[in-house]
């Protein structure tokens, strides 16, 4: 599988397909009303770190169907299993369906920067031709760090901004506040003489004349 954003490398993931079949380095099949479990084994170290499933192509708008709540949780038909002492985390959707069919994530949270392995999930409603469910676990080094993100709990909205992008932002309004408050003091700098000149030349005017009387 094809590290998804190319930050820098990471230690590696290894993702192994239980049940189902192997439809390349990172695809999975089922067929419809059976099960599918993905099993992702981590490196040492994230063995407290919470682990998640979340579906959807895109890494920052995917969403979260279940995570890890100490060491299991269930969602409905998808639960998610944490085995520290293997360093292994595994996913398994129950009755599978064709509306199943789609892009998750298996993912690992960090502070630092969320890790996550894309895997193709692709349900049939008849059997796979050639291929035999059940097969040996396939595995590969898949797991690199993706964006900037600290952290994956909800996915961010396609109008979230990275911390990065927020420091950017606000540099941009102080550039901004200083560059108004100097036009501001230049303005009052240029206009100050003036108003000295104009009290100045005003002692110069005519005397009103006053009428005498004969």
């Amino acid at each position: 599988m094809d590290p998804v954003s190319r930050s820098q490398p990471g230690p590696g993931l290894l993702l192994k397909v239980q049940k189902g079949c192997g439809l390349g380095p990172e695809e999975v099949a089922s067929i419809q009303g059976e099960s599918l479990t993905v099993m992702c084994q981590y490196n040492q170290g994230w063995e407290r770190n919470q682990k998640w499933w979340c579906r959807g192509a895109d890494w920052e708008s995917c969403k979260v169907i279940v995570k890890t709540s100490r060491s299991e949780r269930d969602n409905g038909r998808v639960s998610i299993r944490d085995r520290p002492g293997n360093r292994t985390f595994t996913v398994t959707m129950e009755n599978v369906t064709v509306g199943d069919t789609d892009t998750y994530w298996c993912g690992i949270q960090r502070v630092e920067a969320a890790l996550g392995a894309r895997v193709t999930v692709t349900i049939s409603t008849g059997k796979i031709v050639g291929m035999g469910l059940g097969g040996g676990e396939r595995e590969r080094n898949l797991l690199w760090p993706l964006h900037t993100h600290p952290c994956l709990t909800i996915p961010p909205s396609p109008a979230s901004r990275s911390f990065l992008e927020d420091v950017h932002i606000l540099i941009l309004f102080f550039l901004k506040v200083l560059t108004l408050l100097g036009l501001v003091g230049a303005f009052i700098w240029v206009n100050k003489p003036q108003r000295a000149r104009a009290g100045a030349g005003g002692s110069n005017l005519p005397q009103p004349a006053y009428l005498q009387q004969g």
